[in-house]
């Protein structure tokens, strides 16, 4: 049987990249948050936290989490859209060419 390629249909390297560059986001944005909260100090603040202060500081931590976590979610949403958008132009592609 003779293998039918499709080359408008991406390859899963494609994919993989996507899902790479994705991590490499989020890692930026976790590095940037951890640097951040590092540089906080006594000395900094002038002296220890509040229990407010660090309600805070927790608050924003899961706020920045779930941005990160919300990113993945439309970014994974729009790789299975596109993968399926180009499956079907696969799948009308080669009905058409064996219909013919």
């Amino acid at each position: 049987m003779t293998e039918t390629k499709v080359p408008f249909l991406p390859k899963p390297e494609d994919f993989l990249e996507a899902v790479k560059q994705g991590q490499q986001t989020t890692l930026r944005v976790v590095n940037a948050f951890a640097e951040s909260v590092q540089s906080v100090s006594p000395a900094t603040l002038g002296t220890l936290p509040t229990r407010e202060q660090l309600t805070e500081y927790v608050d924003r931590a899961y706020e920045v989490a779930s941005e990160v976590l919300a990113a993945h979610r439309e970014f994974t949403q729009t790789l299975v859209e596109s993968a399926g958008t180009a499956y079907e132009s696969a799948t009308k592609a080669v009905r058409d060419a064996t219909a013919a």
